[in-house]
């Protein structure tokens, strides 16, 4: 600060010898600036000789100062604004310091928005590759069907184009299977399909067997034919319906503290002016955001908001469609190529203001034709109301309409659901056939409370009327309790009234966790005047490698025993069950895994699910692999192991075991994130190789040790290796000779450094000269 003034006088001088006159002489100065208590760093200002201050706008906009601004003032091709013609504004200087105290109210700022959004996972990957998922089994269900043989395959291709996939199941038994049992004793072929999914635009195409959408009173049927619709499971972080914001202003910098329902979620700094907190991740339901400002004289404010979130909803201008056309599957599971009549559907739901929510659907079948729509209010936080009709004709001119009315609330202790859809006698839609019609009124309503002291207490009455059949309505009374000790307690009645008579079931159950993966319940219900009293003990299995188990028994109508027994390695899971049923006995015995080719190799492993990796460690066998730091294996002789289980288009974290690597590995990263595509697959190249490192001693050509604190580099690469004491150096990568640049203090020296020979993990090579080339 010192050399300010003098630096100042001196621009002042040649500004001003150059500048044409005006009306004000305007003097140009560099000073400190303090903009609303925060020392905002340097800055040219310009002076008049009425002590006025001028700022240019390159300051203004730093400083958040909201536009529109007074007339400019033109000065050697930039433009100043005088301070005093902003509403408000106090502005001084103190020439001695050089430094400019600056004043803007509130209003005159922009606003300093923070969005909470949650980190991107990567951008999902493909290679190319075939995989096959299998469940296969032997079994012997005594009278029923007797032994068999049953399987299920699940062959995929995949690449980066999408993926070509279908599902097979194979069936045989000694006993002809009688019809009503609908189990074919052949192959079965179930799905095939060719998928695409495009992340950046939360698209996805199916081509071949699929199911079209449902929107908010459709129904989902088979088809083979084409799809195309919106995909939210491929932006895995996108919060699709509308979330709180909350917005206020300071009066200077301040400390924000964000809390949701009473828990704190974030902390940060915000400088003077409006502020708005936008997307604030709350869970669904009813909640109060509050918001406590602490300035620097610790002063508080306390903003708060009531909210109501609900995934019925979308955001402002968010689009949920899908577009489905073929013909309908029949007989799925039974029958391989059972195709019916044509079919075409489309659902599209848009967010049209963040608290409405407009749905409109359209079906066609060579049956009929209808159209409908469906609109979700938000009631402020007391809830989301939705109503909706649709009208149907059919092929002769059968006219029918169906309406729905639906009401939800959740709150943190209260939760109501009412949903009434009826429809008239003649109204059609996809998935009844044969003359089957919809309910002609189909009502229910759920009541909840909660309370964390004395647990859960629920009811649901259900009612459906129907055009061509008798009625029917179920209630039912619930009662949930956790304990601490993770111990709960479950109740629940249920009566039920048909055409056909009256019934009364009531159950209870007692769970208890006995740590790690091993459980313990039991319950006892009570139906058609009889008791069952049933218990279980079970232990799941791992993530890795290991063993679970089941057994269970109950008491009643008749005696069953089960017992269960699951064991998995790196390749396969296998099991084996077995059940005696009132003195009959049956068992069955399966295992399960995955077959893969990737990148010239075939690997096998347990089943895949939805996406999976190929972990690549260039040759280094035995190295423990984790996911999400579950121990899931060690690689191959090849340095490879293919990990099931991934989620797709989600962050899936990696790493491998440092320790396991030998000595003379040059390791540029030990963990890594992935996101596969869909029933896809990841090779995966860990950064890891031969270190190829060496031990030397530099001296100059005197004999003296190169000072310690010199750094080498090796021509043609970018890592620094510094000299340690007694001129020591350390150098990977010697698979050849290398030339070697030393440097200290402006003083260089170069040397070439032969490649190690034998085997020894780190090599000593001796005493190295290192010749000076250049000396300042």
């Amino acid at each position: 600060m010192r050399s300010r003034p003098i630096h100042n006088a001196l621009l002042v001088v040649l500004l001003l010898a150059s500048q044409v006159a005006t009306a004000l002489e305007l003097k140009p100065l560099l000073v400190e600036v303090i903009f609303n208590q925060v020392p905002h760093g340097d800055a040219f200002v310009l002076l008049d000789e009425d002590g006025e201050l001028y700022a240019e706008t390159r300051n203004l906009l730093a400083w958040r100062v909201r536009q529109p601004y007074p007339k400019e003032i033109p000065f050697r091709g930039r433009d100043f604004f005088r301070l005093s013609e902003f509403p408000g504004v106090e502005a001084s200087i103190d020439l001695r310091q050089y430094r400019v105290v600056v004043s803007f109210p509130p209003n005159l700022l922009e606003d300093s928005g923070v969005t909470l959004t949650s980190p991107q996972p990567p951008k999902p990957e493909s290679s190319t590759g075939f995989s096959m998922d299998y469940d296969l089994s032997l079994q012997d269900n005594g009278s029923s069907l007797g032994m068999g043989r049953a399987g299920l395959l699940q062959p995929t291709i995949f690449s980066p184009a999408g993926f070509l996939t279908s599902g097979i199941t194979y069936t045989n038994f000694e006993f002809e299977p009688p019809s009503s049992n609908n189990v074919p004793n052949d192959w079965t072929r179930l799905e095939t399909t060719w998928g695409r999914d495009i992340p950046s635009k939360m698209l996805s195409v199916r081509i071949g067997d699929s199911t079209t959408g449902t929107g908010t009173w459709g129904r989902a049927i088979r088809f083979g034919g084409f799809r195309i619709g919106t995909n939210f499971a491929t932006q895995p972080n996108l919060i699709t319906f509308p979330l709180p914001s909350i917005e206020g202003v300071t009066a200077v910098p301040s400390a924000l503290d964000l809390y949701v329902n009473n828990a704190l979620v974030y902390r940060e700094d915000v400088p003077s002016g409006p502020f708005s907190v936008r997307d604030v991740p709350v869970v669904s339901g009813s909640g109060q955001v509050q918001v406590v400002v602490r300035d620097i004289l610790g002063r508080e404010q306390v903003l708060v908001q009531d909210f109501y979130a609900s995934p019925e909803l979308l955001r402002k201008g968010l689009t949920d469609f899908s577009f489905s056309a073929g013909v309908a599957r029949k007989d799925f599971g039974i029958e391989s190529n059972n195709y019916g009549g044509v079919l075409a559907e489309l659902t599209n739901r848009k967010g049209i203001t963040n608290t409405f929510t407009l749905e409109g659907r359209s079906e066609f079948s060579d049956q009929h034709f209808n159209a409908g729509m469906t609109g979700f209010f938000q009631a402020g936080r007391f809830g989301i109301v939705s109503t909706g009709f649709a009208l149907s004709v059919d092929d002769k001119s059968n006219e029918g309409a169906l309406y729905t009315v639906g009401y939800e609330y959740l709150g943190e202790q209260f939760r109501l659901n009412a949903n009434v859809m009826g429809t008239s006698e003649d109204f059609m839609q996809l998935g009844f056939v044969d003359g089957a019609k919809p309910p002609q009124l189909q009502a229910a309503l759920g009541i909840g409370y909660h309370q964390r002291a004395v647990g859960s207490y629920g009811a649901t009455f259900v009612t459906q009327d129907f055009h061509d059949g008798p009625s029917r309505d179920v209630a039912t009374l619930t009662f949930l309790k956790t304990f601490p000790n993770l111990v709960s307690f479950s109740a629940t009645a249920s009566y039920i009234n048909t055409s056909s008579g009256d019934d009364f079931v009531t159950a209870v159950t007692f769970s208890v966790p006995l740590g790690g993966r091993r459980s313990f319940n039991t319950s006892l219900h009570y139906n058609q005047e009889e008791f069952v009293a049933t218990a279980e003990a079970r232990s799941n299995l791992p993530v890795g490698t290991g063993y679970g188990y089941r057994l269970a028994a109950e008491t009643g109508f008749v005696d069953v025993y089960e017992a269960d027994f699951d064991v998995q390695n790196d390749f396969q899971t296998y099991s084996f069950e077995t059940r005696s049923y009132d003195g009959e006995f049956a068992w069955r015995a399966g295992v399960a895994g995955s077959f893969v080719y990737l990148d010239g190799d075939t690997y096998f492993a347990r089943q895949l699910m939805d996406g999976f990796a190929v972990v690549d460690l260039a040759d280094y066998p035995d190295v423990r692999v984790y996911l999400e730091n579950q121990e899931i294996g060690t690689t191959n002789e090849e340095g490879r192991i293919l990990l099931p289980g991934l989620r797709p288009y989600q962050t899936n974290r990696l790493r491998i075991e440092a320790r396991d690597l030998p000595m003379n590995t040059r390791i540029t990263k030990l963990a890594t994130e992935v996101a596969p595509y869909f029933r896809s697959g990841i090779l995966l190249e860990f950064p890891v190789g031969p270190a190829r490192a060496a031990i030397l001693r530099l001296v100059d050509e005197t004999g003296n040790p190169v000072r310690a604190g010199a750094v080498a580099t090796i021509d043609g690469r970018t890592e620094i290796f510094p000299v340690g004491k007694d001129g020591l150096l350390y150098l990977t990568g010697l698979d050849t000779s290398k030339h070697v640049r030393v440097k200290w203090n402006g003083d260089r020296c170069e040397l070439e450094v032969p490649a190690p020979v034998g085997d020894e993990p780190l090599p000593n090579l001796g005493e190295h000269t290192c010749v000076t080339t250049e000396t300042h």
